[in-house]
């Protein structure tokens, strides 16, 4: 019994990371539930179709912020990435804003004394590139899981629920009408 014990933990160790993300699918749609039941009242019957309404209008949403946002941040680091080598040159000349800071507190010797140390450093910030790609391909490959997995609960929603609720069996109608309670009550910020 112990073995089994330890080999069940050993397995929910070893996939936490697609459980995390499962419980962020489900988190995500009940949030949405409410929004795709509306959705298909009013406007598309189809469940499926309903919650591809919302996942849409939720793409956008952020796709627009993502211009408002994300986009002119872009636009300045590519600036910046122009004109860093000029100010590269400024700075190790002593000119321009940053070698002035840099000739003012008298970094500039500080980092031709340490030249070494920064050299070994941007060693390790290599190292670091690459496990900051291979967190960036695990971050975008959550999120698509994420995505997925709620989209998939939202749909099969109404189905997990009324299978869950047979195998209560005489407690089915009650677990239901607390549910529906859950559902309509005010949350506490209004």
């Amino acid at each position: 019994m112990a073995l089994a014990v330890l080999a069940g933990l050993a397995l929910v160790w070893a996939i936490r990371q697609v459980l995390a993300w499962l419980v962020v699918a489900v988190f995500l749609a009940v949030a949405l539930d409410p929004l795709v039941n509306r959705v298909q009242r009013r406007l598309v019957r189809r469940r499926a179709a309903a919650t591809l309404v919302v996942f849409l209008a939720g793409f956008l949403v952020l796709a627009v912020l993502g211009v408002i946002v994300v986009a002119p941040l872009l636009n300045e680091l590519a600036r910046f990435a122009d004109r860093a080598p000029e100010v590269l040159r400024e700075a190790r000349g002593g000119r321009g804003p940053i070698g002035q800071l840099l000739e003012r507190f008298h970094l500039r010797r500080y980092a031709e004394a340490h030249a070494g140390q920064f050299q070994q450093l941007g060693g390790r910030v290599g190292h670091s590139t690459v496990a900051l790609i291979r967190g960036t391909v695990q971050g975008v490959a959550g999120t698509l899981t994420v995505v997925v997995l709620t989209y998939l609960v939202v749909v099969q929603g109404p189905r997990i629920t009324a299978r869950t609720l047979t195998l209560a069996g005489s407690r089915a109608e009650q677990l239901r009408r607390i549910g529906r309670g859950s559902a309509r009550a005010p949350s506490p910020a209004t």
